[in-house]
């Protein structure tokens, strides 16, 4: 599957909000050795809706990305014990929305995710330390609502 800036942007995005850190191991990645932290999806990201939401994306190590997508049945206990079974629910829902994105909106979701980008980045230079979350694109949002209504 072809990576894209949208998905360069959004994996920079998952490891920074991580700190750089596996969120299964806790190995962190200092700058200059960052090649080993991956954005690790959990659903595929050939599903478009989920490609680049920020709950179906975790900063795992490369051996804790190979071992969680060779068990999945443990990779879902991890999640659930990492973000809940309510989350777990709510991108399996999520999962089976299959919106149009138009090429306007992923450069909607690209300017939006480099603005997250540079306001983590200020945080960093603040001197804010551990996770950091970032939302999710104003696109997708509304995607999924569009669905719900």
């Amino acid at each position: 599957m072809k990576r894209t800036p949208l998905d360069d942007v959004f994996s920079f995005l998952v490891r920074e909000r991580a700190d750089w850190t596996c969120e299964r191991c806790f190995n962190t990645f200092p700058e200059g050795d960052r090649q080993g932290l991956h954005c690790s999806h959990f659903f595929s990201r050939s599903i478009p809706i989920l490609r680049v939401h920020p709950l179906n994306a975790s900063a795992h190590c490369m051996g804790c990305h190979s071992y969680l997508g060779g068990r999945p049945l443990e990779h879902v206990e991890w999640f659930k014990a990492a973000h809940g079974a309510l989350a777990l629910d709510d991108l399996r829902r999520m999962s089976l929305i299959i919106p149009r994105f138009r090429k306007q909106d992923r450069a909607d979701m690209l300017q939006f995710y480099r603005s997250e980008k540079r306001r983590l980045l200020k945080l960093r230079d603040e001197g804010h330390t551990g996770r950091l979350e970032f939302d999710c694109a104003p696109v997708i949002e509304r995607a999924l609502l569009k669905v719900a209504a």
